[in-house]
């Protein structure tokens, strides 16, 4: 009679998963999860890290499973010699998290296994073999040596909350003043204000609030009566600060009044101080006049480094617009933004 036949290898490769999940959540308290069939690439299963209090890691080690006393015949003087394909080799040494080796002897009721570690393979006729060792019986015992290849399991939750109380702090606030010190301007040393940009690119809703509302401030030279760009080393550090902390032009302050944004102009070109008469509050109008020429340089600088932060981040032209108009704006005393509107 035609009938269908029971096919051996599979019921073996069967009772090669049950038992080596018997090993894996009896002896090691952790838990096989297998990988449909359909979906095997090479990796048969994954062994899911459970923590001693029974609370799931998010860490895994892929397994290939190999069942039956056909994989413990070859042998040399300390191990079995495994071998495989070198497509599944490529797939194991590529994956992101540890991937182990292991054959069953289901007549035994034993597993061994090995680390799939590229330094302790070797070419074969077919592919590529490597020794799984005598004493490498997977058990209990296994657990120390597997967890190594994992790393330590981080209360990210913990640490994130700082971060979060951080986040929503600089949401209710409006704008933010930098202050940099005298050490750090005659160091040359511009890593504060790099950690901060840093920390404003990381989430885009603090990135997008932060555009142009950060004002610089430099500390200690205040018992000098010279201005910061009549001064050497803050001259410097200010004419090369684009140079160090990328992005800075899209956060900086633009209005009419920043402080910043014009002393990265006066450092650079030559220009003339005028004062006019008094306002109608009292307050002195201080008028700056110099070569427009001049000031071009200096916003190319600026352009150029608000065009790449752009670009890398993909914020849209017209923001990209605004904060350049207003830079416009403030180096020509309001004026750009008065005739824009007039035309």
């Amino acid at each position: 009679m035609d009938l269908p036949k029971s096919n051996k290898s599979n019921k073996i490769g069967r009772k090669g998963v049950t038992l080596l999940t018997s090993i894996i959540e009896d002896q090691l308290d952790w838990q096989l999860r297998i990988n449909h069939q359909e979906d095997d690439f090479g990796i048969d299963a994954y062994i899911d890290i459970i923590t001693e209090d029974g609370h799931l890691t998010g860490k895994s080690i892929a397994v290939q499973i190999k069942s039956g006393r056909s994989y413990f015949k070859q042998t040399n003087e300390y191990g079995w010699n495994y071998s495989g394909e070198l497509k599944h080799l490529n797939y194991y040494l590529n994956h992101q998290i540890p991937v182990i080796l292991v054959i069953v002897d289901t007549d035994s009721k034993k597993a061994y296994w090995e680390l799939c570690d590229a330094q302790q393979t070797d070419r074969s006729s077919k592919g590529w073999s490597i020794v799984i060792p005598f004493h490498q019986e997977l058990g209990e015992k296994s657990k120390v040596e597997l967890t190594k290849y994992i790393g330590p399991t981080i209360d990210y939750v913990s640490q994130l909350e700082n971060q979060w109380k951080t986040n929503e702090f600089l949401k209710k606030i409006g704008h933010i003043l930098l202050v940099v010190g005298k050490e750090e301007i005659e160091n040359s040393d511009y890593e504060p204000l790099i950690s901060a940009l840093k920390y404003f690119t990381r989430k885009k809703d603090l990135m997008y609030k932060y555009r142009s509302k950060i004002e610089i401030a430099i500390h200690g030279y205040d018992n000098d009566d010279r201005q910061l760009y009549e001064i050497d080393k803050p001259k410097e550090w200010i004419v090369n600060i684009l140079e160090h902390v990328k992005g800075l032009t899209f956060f900086l302050a633009n209005h009419v009044n920043a402080q910043f944004l014009r002393l990265f102009l006066y450092s650079q070109i030559e220009f003339e101080i005028k004062g006019n008469p008094k306002n109608e509050n009292g307050i002195e109008k201080i008028k700056v006049e110099f070569e427009s020429k001049e000031s071009v340089k200096v916003l190319y600088k600026l352009f150029d480094d608000l065009n790449e932060f752009c670009d890398y981040f993909k914020i849209p032209t017209p923001i990209n617009k605004e904060v350049s108009d207003n830079i416009t704006n403030c180096y020509t005393g309001g004026e750009f933004l008065k005739n824009k509107d007039n035309q």
